[in-house]
């Protein structure tokens, strides 16, 4: 007997404008217990659990729908966990972004979801697991279709209590204090995620999306040893709204206009408490923080290829209020970026074409701190604009099922509110973290190569990056602060290689990969040490097990190495699973995360004089059951509704 799981076709990739456009519908893609399992075998993609998806090594940006989602890598996580993959219709994965995106932007997903006339769309999906102890996610969602409007929503909740244990060492003036760390961790998360969209006719859109998240994370630790003992209690608990509006305008079929905005409400509230061999500090935390966003795009089909224009302009207002016992450390900060940007795309010939393009980006920025301590209030205005640019050359060979692309790009790198605040709060350890008011925007100017061919991916990059930022352990009156610091310069190369392939009559399909970064930090402030390369392995398999089983396992390996700075320990997790498909509603699959209890994430710092060094388990090892259930009807079950033949895009379903 033939199951329906070998008719499933290859998921393969083409190249559109640049773009790397992959058709999932039909493919193993569908298979999977939600969309996020799913993106972890995609070529190009790195997915990998509490970590944001990268491309090409690169983080990327996610859209939905050709919409910004907006959301935080974790709330991302949790939405793609609750989104049925059978609901996806194509992915594009943009390397190499234009101008047209931000300078921020180093990589770009779009997943678009299908629609389909005249029907509604129930599903539930909910996963139970113990890690030291029960967790549990839970979603829901409903979407449903009618001739001109298409309606979809979602919710999920997440409880999960963690047990995280590490090993301390620190050092500093021939003092050595060597500990043993174990906290207790609780999140409890609900997430609302909705969406509307209108046709008012095949060549004009409106979209409106909203979406809450409220969280609420309680933690308490302890570190100790025969003769010191420090306990901490931390709550925190954050309720954010985001909103985006988004009408979208065909005059023709080569001329299109895009207009909307996006705002973010985030209101933030942490209590911090420390007992250091009974000495207690206090500390509060409440922020709030407003974003707007508001663009303008345009694009137009020409003779000449494919123009983009527009102009986007960001607002940010943050204040917090930083409390230390009966003392205020205020802290506000008012940020606009204003740019505009030109895109063009040359077609030289039929297999190649040239992409060029500019944008201008201005900032304007002020903040301000006041220290009680000291008396002192600091303040700071700086207004720059920076022009940036990219330039990529794109051939193919569609016989072979070859594609080419030579690339340079320019883009800047600012700090964020977190960076500059100079508040010391207390860390979950025997650090202490601050930002820095003196952190300046770093500046990236990479050269880039990639090639795909079928089964293969290769890619290599090269650049520099002036006033780096990154974060850096420091030694400040005898206390061992995690900040942010300014490198004068690094330079780095970066590569990989990837191949997919399907085994044993197509019943074994597996992505290999391996990542690599060689770099080079200068800074005169420092005595830096010599880096090693920095070399990832991973590896994701689905094998058909027939009649609807199929079994997951998936391998991944960060060998040492050092950045200068630090030594970072190698870490190394494997994950396996197995799946039943019992109709085209109901799926269940079994898991355990982490077999071998492996994640283990570890770092030492490599600069003289002091000592951190940091070896954790953050409860990672899970056994659980996953259920889905997914359930798709027609409004009008007597009704035949012709099909559009127009180019109107997908949209939520």
């Amino acid at each position: 007997m033939i199951t329906d799981n070998q008719y499933k076709k290859t998921v393969k990739l083409k190249k559109n404008r640049g773009i790397y456009e992959v058709n999932v519908q039909g493919t193993s893609f569908e298979d999977q217990q939600d969309t996020w399992e799913a993106l972890k075998n995609i070529p190009l993609l790195r997915v990998a659990d509490d970590n944001p998806i990268k491309i090409n090594g690169k983080v990327a940006s996610i859209f939905i729908n050709g919409i910004e989602s907006n959301l935080g890598a974790n709330e991302l996580e949790d939405y793609l966990k609750s989104l049925n993959p059978k609901t996806v219709k194509q992915l594009e994965i943009t390397t190499n972004p234009n101008a047209s995106y931000e300078s921020s932007v180093g990589s770009v997903l779009n997943i678009v979801i299908q629609k389909v006339s005249e029907n509604y769309r129930f599903g539930v999906n909910a996963t139970n697991g113990i890690k030291t102890n029960y967790y549990n996610f839970l979603s829901g969602n409903y979407a449903v279709n009618v001739k001109k409007t298409s309606f979809y929503t979602n919710y999920s909740f997440n409880y999960l209590p963690q047990v995280n244990t590490s090993k301390i060492k620190r050092q500093i003036n021939d003092e050595t204090l060597n500990l043993k760390n174990k906290e207790n961790e609780l999140e409890r998360k609900h997430i609302w995620f909705s969406n509307i969209n209108h046709t008012f006719s095949k060549n004009n859109i409106l979209d409106f999306t909203y979406s809450f998240s409220t969280n609420n994370d309680v933690l308490d630790g302890n570190s100790s040893n025969d003769s010191f003992n420090r306990s901490i209690a931390v709550d925190k608990a954050s309720n954010i709204h985001k909103l985006s509006q988004i009408w979208k305008y065909d005059f023709n079929d080569n001329a299109s206009l895009d207009l909307g905005s996006h705002q973010v409400f985030n209101n933030q509230n942490n209590s911090n408490f420390a007992n250091e061999n009974n000495n207690f500090q206090n500390q509060g935390i409440n922020s709030e923080i407003k974003l707007f966003i508001g663009f303008v795009n345009f694009k137009y089909n020409n003779v000449l290829g494919y123009t983009s224009l527009g102009s986007r302009t960001n607002k940010t207002t943050v204040k917090k209020e930083n409390l230390e016992g009966s003392l205020s450390f205020p802290f506000k900060l008012n940020e606009q970026i204003t740019s505009f940007y030109l895109n063009h795309t040359f077609n030289i010939s039929k297999n190649s074409s040239v992409d060029i393009g500019v944008r201008s980006e201005t900032t304007n920025v002020s903040f301000n701190f006041f220290n009680p301590t000291e008396d002192k209030s600091f303040a700071n205005k700086s207004n720059y604009t920076n022009l940036l640019y990219n330039a990529a050359f794109n051939w193919e060979n569609k016989e072979k099922e070859t594609y080419h692309s030579l690339g340079f790009r320019k883009t800047i790198s600012r700090p964020n509110y977190s960076y500059l605040n100079p508040f010391q709060s207390i860390n979950r350890d025997v650090t202490l973290f601050e930002g820095d008011f003196n952190i300046v925007p770093s500046k990236l100017f990479v050269l880039s190569y990639e090639k795909f061919r079928k089964n293969w991916n290769y890619y290599i990059s090269s650049g520099i990056n002036s006033n780096f930022i990154s974060s850096f352990y420091a030694n400040r009156n005898n206390n061992i602060v995690f900040t942010y610091q300014n490198f004068d310069e690094v330079r780095f190369i970066n590569g990989g290689v990837e191949y997919s392939h399907l085994f044993f009559k197509k019943k074994w399909e597996c992505r290999t990969a391996v990542d690599f970064s060689i770099f080079q930090i200068k800074e005169d402030q420092y005595e830096i040490g010599k880096a090693t390369p920095d070399v990832s392995f991973n590896t994701t398999n689905i094998i058909d097990l027939r009649n609807n089983f199929r079994l997951n396992f998936s391998y991944f390996n960060n060998i040492a190495y050092r950045d200068g700075t630090l030594l970072h320990y190698n870490t190394q997790r494997f994950d396996i699973g197995c799946s039943k498909e019992f109709n085209k509603q109901f799926t269940l699959k079994i898991f355990i995360n982490d077999l071998f209890k492996t994640s283990i994430s570890g770092l030492e710092t490599t600069l003289p004089n002091y000592l951190y060094k940091n070896l954790s388990y953050n409860d990672v090892r899970a056994i659980g059951l996953n259920l889905r259930y997914n359930f798709v009807g027609k409004i009008y079950r007597n009704k035949n509704v012709a099909e559009p033949t127009s180019s109107e895009i997908d949209r939520i379903n």
